[in-house]
């Protein structure tokens, strides 16, 4: 092999590899989404609706329009679900938490300890058995 057919080689695969660097590069937020959502969904407490689990998601990661805040909150995600067997109403709704809401979904039967005003609704649309839910609001 003469050198001008080894530097073709060697050029050719530099550009397969700089090809392969930039799909992995361009693909991975969208596989790390992924997979941190269908982690989530895994670990999320029997009866939750997909669906709205897989919405409210997307609502809270698309909250922040930097890409790197969004890697960042999908990190902090990721952590948290890694340190948790299956989550709780509560932990679902504090790891979920938007920053323009003010109320925290908690299941039928929770108590309030910090002297917030309870109401009890009926949310059709967040889980799947459609159960009652007590809606805690500040004062």
């Amino acid at each position: 092999m003469t050198i001008r057919k080894r530097s073709l080689v060697i050029a050719s695969l530099f550009a397969v590899a700089s090809v392969f660097y930039g799909v992995a590069k361009y693909y991975s937020p969208s596989l790390i989404l992924y997979v941190v959502e269908q982690s989530l969904m895994q670990k999320a407490p029997s009866g939750t609706d997909p669906v709205i689990l897989h919405d409210r998601f997307r609502a809270y990661i698309s909250e922040t329009p930097d890409k790197k805040n969004q890697m960042e909150k999908l990190l902090r995600v990721a952590e948290y679900l890694e340190k948790v067997q299956h989550l709780t109403f509560e932990q679902l709704d504090e790891l979920l938490r938007l920053s323009g809401r003010e109320s925290l979904i908690l299941p039928l039967g929770c108590s309030d300890k910090i002297g917030r005003t309870i109401e009890s609704v009926r949310l059709n649309r967040f889980f799947l058995n459609n159960w009652n839910f007590f809606v805690l609001k500040d004062v």
